[in-house]
C-alpha cells in the first residue's frame, strides 16, 4: 500500500503532523513555543502510521526523541528598575559606590554579559562600573559644590551573538563636606576703609 495514515499520541506531548505521501516523510508541527530556559530540553514523540489495508489495516509506532539546544534569546535583564546611592565629595577615585546586579536567563555560555556605562549627566565621566562585577566607584573626585546629582545610564550587554542588552537609570546623590575654609573679605589689603556718616576711618 502507497498510502499511510500517520498520527502522534497526544498523551506525550501537544504537537501536530502532517504526511508527504509521496516521501512517506512526516513533520511535526508544535502547537507552543519550545523554550530551553524553562527546562524543556528533550520531548518525546510517539508516531504511528497505519496502512489502509482490509480487513485489518496494519500498523507501526516509533518514539522521536528531540533535543533541544538552546540559543542566545534573553537579554541580561537588571534585578531594579532604577539604582539610587549617595557618596561624599572629596573621596578618591575608585571609592565604591554601589554594586548593580543583572541576570540572563540564557543557559551557558550564554549567559555571560558586562556592564558599562553608556551615559552621563554632567558628562564629565566621574563614573566607571566593574565590567563583571557590576561594582559602581567614581573616576575622580566628586565636588557637591559644583554637582549635587549625578545621573547615570548603565547598560548589561550579552558578550554571545546576538548582543542583546539592557539598561537602568543610576542618581548619585553627592553629600557635602567641611572642606571650604571662611574667607575674609573686609578688611583686607587695599580695601581697609569704611565711611560712616560724612568721616572716614581708617582701619589700623
Amino acid at each position: 500500500m502507497h498510502e499511510a495514515l500517520c498520527a502522534v499520541d497526544s498523551t506525550k506531548t501537544e504537537t501536530k503532523t502532517n504526511i508527504n505521501s509521496l516521501l512517506q516523510t512526516v513533520n511535526l508541527l508544535y502547537s507552543y513555543h519550545l523554550n530551553y530556559n524553562f527546562h524543556v530540553w528533550q520531548i518525546e514523540v510517539c508516531i504511528a502510521a497505519v496502512d489502509g489495508g482490509h480487513p485489518t489495516p496494519l500498523s507501526s509506532t516509533v518514539t522521536v526523541t528531540l533535543n533541544i539546544v538552546d540559543v542566545n534569546d534573553s537579554p541580561p535583564r537588571f534585578t531594579q528598575s532604577s539604582y539610587t546611592f549617595g557618596t561624599y565629595e572629596n573621596q578618591p577615585r575608585d571609592t565604591e559606590i554601589g554594586r548593580l546586579v543583572a541576570v540572563d536567563a540564557d543557559s551557558p555560555p550564554h549567559d555571560r554579559f558586562i556592564y558599562s556605562v553608556v551615559a552621563e549627566k554632567p558628562p564629565i565621566g566621574a563614573f566607571v562600573i566593574g565590567r563583571r562585577s557590576g561594582q559602581l566607584a567614581t573616576a575622580r573626585e566628586l565636588d557637591r559644590e559644583l554637582t549635587r546629582v549625578h545621573h547615570i545610564l548603565v547598560a548589561a550587554t550579552d558578550v554571545a551573538s546576538p548582543q542583546l542588552s539592557s539598561t537602568v537609570n543610576v542618581t548619585v546623590f553627592v553629600a557635602d563636606r567641611n572642606d571650604n575654609a571662611p574667607v575674609v573679605s573686609f578688611p583686607r589689603p587695599g580695601n581697609d576703609s569704611v565711611e560712616v556718616s560724612n568721616y572716614v576711618m581708617t582701619l589700623i
